[in-house]
């Protein structure tokens, strides 16, 4: 069974699904085991239709090559070397919550 050690130099929760930090529960694992897993369906966040985007998020240094997947809009990183405390890079490099909400409405057409 394929194992990995994944490191990075930021302080990265570990965001299982329907678990606590303190206990996370096997289901949680097994969905990290399989490579990607959904942190949160529509219902789940009190939405009754289908989604009309999805945001995917890699780990903190795999930022390229997601356009071609066809991806319609991405917002992330071709390059490394740069060096900060994390709130300052995403600021700089515009990783916002109104940057994500402005490109998912663009790309929507709102």
């Amino acid at each position: 069974r394929p194992s990995a050690l994944l490191l990075s130099r930021q302080n990265l929760p570990y965001l299982p699904k329907a678990a606590s930090d303190a206990a996370p529960d096997a289901a949680g694992l097994d969905a990290i085991s399989k490579g990607a897993y959904v942190l949160a369906e529509p219902t789940e966040v009190g939405l009754n239709r289908h989604a009309q985007a999805v945001i995917i998020a890699t780990g903190s240094e795999v930022t390229d090559g997601w356009w071609k997947y066809g991806c319609a809009a991405v917002i992330g990183l071709d390059r490394f070397g740069e060096s900060a405390p994390a709130p300052l890079l995403f600021k700089h490099f515009n990783f916002t919550v109104q940057n994500v909400v402005d490109t998912v409405r663009t790309v929507l057409g709102r």
